[in-house]
């Protein structure tokens, strides 16, 4: 067992409005790439990639655009997925079997909520 944990990276830490701010830096008040992100504490290769995305969109909008770790495959958009969540959840067998549902009863009501809603699944 490890004693005193030693975190090696910093992946996912830094705050949006610092990239953002770095990204300004950048391109606006000529920084150096390197000096903006250790002033605002960014690893250069994550401001790098921001700057590159920020010159590639046709608009200029940075704000909108998503980075990082992203879901992929949605079947549902996130309120319908909160609205599946909460429905299984209340449901009377899950107060019976302390708040786990059978997978299949999972699966098949998400599949009746896909449906009435026309929403595209992959095939399974």
């Amino acid at each position: 067992m490890v004693r005193a944990y030693i975190k090696e990276t910093y992946s996912g830490t830094y705050s949006r409005q610092d990239k953002l701010n770095a990204v300004y830096d950048v391109i606006s008040k000529g920084i150096s790439l390197r000096k903006a992100a250790v002033e605002h504490h960014v690893n250069y290769n994550t401001l790098s990639r921001y700057i590159k995305a920020k010159k590639n969109s046709q608009d200029g909008a940075l704000e909108f655009q998503r980075f990082g770790y992203q879901k992929t495959h949605l079947v549902f958009p996130e309120d319908l997925e909160r609205q599946l969540v909460d429905s299984l959840l209340s449901v009377s067998a899950s107060k019976i079997f302390h708040g786990l549902v059978q997978m299949d009863e999972q699966r098949k009501t998400a599949d009746e909520l896909a449906v009435a809603d026309s929403l595209s699944m992959p095939a399974s």
